[in-house]
């Protein structure tokens, strides 16, 4: 397998950039010339809108999650990918790493409420003993959400 990231690696939710499937068109023609057996693998910024344009240019594998993990409803995400001529066994790994994609993200949020939990324990202490005004659990979370809404 080849895998071309179609988004500069390391942060989830970026756009595709355009110029990565011209890459993929001049990968595909090479492998066609030389008939070479290899899955065409595009990773970064992949949702409905851009998935078809990803297969026309060579890609035959398809790593979809942010699209699926950030929508309203992801099984309607999974069924929209799949109805533009996107074969079902080329979205099941997808599926799998999305599931992992989740997964993690329940871990990280498990990790850092026991991280706050901790954090405001020690908070209580000094509170107790300084007289100290401190931020609770909630309050930490509102204002992470409304920072994050902003973004």
């Amino acid at each position: 397998m080849c895998l071309v990231m179609t988004v500069e690696p390391g942060l989830g939710g970026q756009k595709l950039i355009p110029e990565t499937l011209e890459k993929v068109q001049k990968l595909k023609t090479y492998i066609n010339e030389n008939n070479i057996n290899i899955d065409i693998e595009v990773d970064g910024g992949i949702k409905p809108e851009n998935i078809e344009e990803a297969k026309k240019a060579g890609a035959n594998i398809f790593v979809v999650g942010t699209a699926i993990v950030n929508s309203d409803n992801m099984e309607e995400t999974i069924e929209n990918l799949k109805n533009r001529n996107i074969k079902t066994e080329e979205l099941l790994l997808k599926e799998e790493q999305t599931s992992y994609m989740v997964n993690d993200a329940i871990s990280f949020e498990n990790e850092y409420n026991e991280y706050i939990e901790n954090a405001l324990d020690e908070a209580d202490k000094v509170a107790d003993s300084e007289n100290v005004r401190y931020y609770t659990q909630e309050e930490v979370f509102n204002k992470l959400r409304r920072e994050l809404d902003e973004e």
